[in-house]
């Protein structure tokens, strides 16, 4: 199957973006002034990793030339990210929520039982994208009617005044009382994401809008890193708030303008193969690199190893980078034994 170059490499870009997310948040969490601040920086630099997968699911599921039926949907599609949903958070809830407590706690292991029905941090991502498989059929009907610009702007307009009320303004009590009045929820959730992938994916991006998106993404990240330092809390980071679908749209944009050009390029094909080797276990590496970080956190005491800010800034890639690597070639083995092809 020919791969689309642009889409793979925001692929690549969104994993690692994630694993940087659930890294730096425990820098951001540090009592060290310095090592919070990093953390605050890299989290909010990062933070369109989710999104950006989002939209790259609704590029491929909303093209009209994709066609999908009800049972190729969910016997398909839903079922392998329900499959896995089970299988990989039984695994982490089970033996991090439940078997270690227990050995650490000396207490009976049935008292941890009820753990066993939570979701682990990072799998909250997979009951959201099957509830956004759920309406892809009433999403792809509004393109079919060409309704998403309508779709987007109700998305946008929405999502901007939700996070007016976040703020300390006067009154925001009230403000979010009439706004959430309008119980407008097809339109609150991730699904946004999904439309805007498909709708910025046919667009033409030229220099103008790539250099209007390097400016927003800037803006963006100052704004976000700024808001979260004087709130000292997440909610410029956690739900879909307005800087953060602008920081996620700039990125979608950039990385189209930047990345295409590499399907004209005579090196496409060789670029094309290694990128290859890489994205069919983007997926895995997402399930799996949580595992890791367990080991890194019990090794290393919520790798609070340095307290200098400018060794922090450098110390969480590296540490990404790594954890990355270890995971890719760790799903690449599992997926060599038939069992695991279709849990990762």
């Amino acid at each position: 199957m020919k791969r689309t170059v642009w889409l793979d490499m925001l692929r690549i870009m969104a994993c690692f973006a994630i694993i940087l997310i659930h890294i730096s948040v425990h820098f951001y969490y540090s009592q060290h002034e310095d090592v919070h601040l990093a953390g605050i920086i890299w989290d909010s630099i990062v933070r369109w990793g989710v999104p950006i997968f989002i939209m790259i699911s609704g590029t491929l599921f909303l093209n009209p030339e994709k066609q999908i039926n009800f049972n190729s949907l969910y016997n398909k599609y839903i079922y392998r990210l329900f499959i896995a949903l089970v299988f990989w958070n039984t695994i982490y809830q089970g033996i991090f929520e439940c078997i270690v407590p227990c050995i650490i706690n000396k207490e009976p292991f049935i008292t941890y039982i009820p753990k066993l029905f939570e979701l682990h941090f990072h799998m909250w991502f997979m009951p959201m994208m099957i509830g956004i498989y759920i309406v892809i059929p009433l999403l792809k009907a509004i393109v079919n009617h060409k309704l998403e610009k309508y779709f987007i702007l109700l998305w946008l307009t929405y999502h901007f005044l939700h996070t007016i009320t976040t703020l300390n303004i006067p009154h925001r009590e009230l403000a979010f009382s009439i706004l959430d009045s309008f119980q407008i929820n097809m339109i609150v959730g991730y699904s946004g994401y999904f439309m805007f992938g498909y709708y910025l994916s046919k667009q033409n991006i030229n220099k103008n809008l790539f250099i209007i998106a390097i400016c927003t993404l800037f803006i963006s990240i100052i704004l976000t890193i700024i808001g979260t330092f004087y709130y000292n809390d997440e909610r410029l980071w956690n739900g879909i708030p307005f800087n953060i679908i602008m920081l996620s749209l700039s990125v979608f944009v950039c990385g189209k303008y930047l990345f295409s050009t590499y399907t004209t390029n005579k090196q496409a094909n060789k670029k094309t193969n290694i990128l290859s080797l890489i994205t069919p276990n983007i997926f895995g590496i997402y399930l799996i690199h949580a595992f890791f970080l367990h080991l890194l956190w019990f090794i290393w005491n919520d790798m609070q190893i340095v307290e200098n800010f400018i060794l922090t800034l450098v110390y969480i890639p590296i540490l990404t980078f790594i954890v990355f690597i270890v995971s890719l070639f760790t799903i690449k083995m599992m997926r060599k034994i038939p069992i695991f092809r279709k849990l990762c």
